[in-house]
């Protein structure tokens, strides 16, 4: 099997992260989900691996903890793809071993061997936590300090794609570095596919006031949650596009509502139901896979490390509390595949009210300590009438569509590794590019007839497009062709032509072909 090759923003994250832990002892990679977070932490593993064996004349011992069985398995394949001559052993509730150097480890079963592991001074030259948002929980810290206490210089590697906690609780003093690899770069530069919101909330009826999804509150399985539960999933089925999709429900109860509405609309689901163990629930996502069985139906056994590329759709029942589980759900569409350009993301959730921005965060560390909550007093009314939670009141939405990581009407993105990334509007008779000023928050304007193209302004992104647009004239929507195989010649390796549909390759093509005027 070919050894995987790194993207180049991929290698620059991992040289990163072996610089930090070089350095600083310690390094988070943060990357929107479909980045190749796996990919990249195999590669730093085996870069820091080579040079501590190099400085140290010894082979290093190397920890690597998840909390799911999926991730586990992804894991240690893919290690072994990166970095196939480096020896790996399991530790999980099924098998113990630590032949090998790199261990991967389940977190539930490598808390309860501290012990074990200490009497035979088996400590970790470094331990790495996939999922690193999880590495405040009991159990990673416990492990951490075990081994910080056994060897005090062993390095700290994390991957998250969601670095911010729900519950604000800092990271801070486990990584002080971190390395940010946006969703919305990986769009604009074709490493992912472009996602399409379309918005199906519907408004509820509380109290006198109009609320905004939040099913699991306001539609119980009674008649009128029923009636609304098949006017969801033919909304879904009228709004999705040809492909596979994943459903996300609240809780098992709703999940088994959608199971029977969609089988009543001759739909054949799989569904992740409570109380699988591992062999089933792989059992089931391999039915979803490979049978003509269209959706999938989870309550967030999906939301982390479930990977496959061939997902066109993500329909979310749920309103996330925070936006980390939002991003991580959106995330399993987003991964490119053969013939694959769109991916639609339905909400049934009030989700794009509440996170406008799609599937970006601010990373921030710190978080927020907080106080021991006291005792409360609380006024209880013993003699008030309990009434029967019933489905509220509500009206269906009319479609919606938001997207946050579209370019304007009738550009498309091109990355370049000197300007970044390039917005460029391909005509029958005329061409526009808007690339980046360097070192500015300026941008620069050019247009073009097929035979010459001119510098027209420098400015704001917004006015070079206002001047871009009156040029090319009314923007029309681009065909949704898929791209030929001469165009992937002419731009393959140079530019991920996996996402890219016929228009934005030619837009490519533009770019290469007048770049050199530009640079001029």
């Amino acid at each position: 099997m070919d050894r995987i090759k790194l993207y180049p923003y991929q290698e620059n994250a991992v040289q990163n992260a072996v610089d930090m832990l070089i350095e600083r002892g310690n390094s988070l990679i943060v990357a929107g989900t479909g980045a190749g977070k796996t990919i990249m932490m195999a590669a730093a593993i085996g870069r820091y691996f080579n040079g501590f064996y190099a400085e140290h004349k010894r082979r290093p011992h190397v920890l690597v903890l998840v909390h799911r069985t999926e991730i586990h398995g992804q894991n240690h394949t893919k290690f072994s793809r990166v970095c196939p001559e480096i020896a790996t052993s399991e530790v999980t509730a099924a098998r113990k071993s630590l032949h090998g150097y790199i261990h991967f480890g389940m977190v539930q079963t490598v808390v309860n061997l501290l012990d074990d592991f200490a009497r035979s001074n088996s400590y970790f030259d470094m331990i790495v936590i996939d999922e690193a948002h999880h590495a405040k929980a009991s159990t990673y810290e416990a492990i951490i300090e075990w081994n910080k206490a056994g060897k005090p210089n062993a390095c700290l590697l994390g991957v998250t794609a969601t670095p911010n906690r729900g519950d604000k609780l800092p990271l801070v003093h486990l990584f002080d570095n971190y390395n940010q690899i946006t969703t919305k770069f990986l769009i604009d530069s074709h490493y992912l596919v472009r996602p399409r919101f379309v918005d199906l909330s519907p408004v509820f009826e509380v109290d006198g006031k109009p609320e905004k999804g939040r099913l699991s509150k306001n539609c119980k399985m009674d008649f009128s949650g029923e009636e609304l539960m098949q006017s969801l999933c033919k909304d879904y089925l009228a709004s999705k596009e040809p492909g596979k999709s994943i459903i996300f429900a609240p809780h098992h109860g709703f999940c088994e509502a959608i199971y029977n509405a969609l089988k009543a609309l001759g739909r054949n689901p799989a569904y992740l139901s409570l109380g699988l163990d591992d062999q089933a629930r792989k059992s089931e996502l391999e039915r979803f896979e490979k049978s003509d069985c269209g959706e999938l139906i989870n309550v967030d056994i999906c939301t982390e490390g479930y990977d496959y590329p061939e997902l066109r759709n993500v329909v979310e029942f749920d309103t996330n509390g925070t936006q980390g589980q939002w991003i991580q759900k959106v995330g399993r569409v987003l991964r490119t595949a053969q013939g694959k350009t769109t991916c639609t993301v339905i909400d049934f959730g009030g989700n794009v009210d509440l996170y406008p921005d799609g599937v970006e965060t601010d990373v921030d560390l710190d978080g927020v300590i907080k106080k021991p909550k006291g005792e409360g007093l609380k006024e209880l009314d013993f003699f008030r009438v309990k009434k029967d939670k019933v489905t509220a009141e509500y009206e269906l939405s009319e479609q919606q569509q938001h997207t946050p990581y579209s370019p304007p009407e009738g550009f498309e993105t091109v990355l370049d590794k000197d300007f970044g990334i390039v917005f460029v509007a391909c005509g029958e008779s005329h061409d526009c590019i808007i690339a980046p000023v360097t070192g500015t928050d300026k941008y620069m304007l050019w247009n073009g007839d097929k035979k010459a193209m001119e510098h027209t302004m420098n400015g704001g992104f917004e006015d070079c497009v206002r001047h871009g647009l009156a040029w090319m004239g009314e923007p029309k929507r681009p065909p949704e062709r898929p791209i030929s195989r001469l165009q992937i010649q002419l731009l393959a390796p140079d530019y991920a032509t996996t996402a890219m549909n016929w228009y934005g390759a030619n837009c490519c093509i533009c770019w290469k072909s007048w770049k050199g005027v530009i640079v001029c």
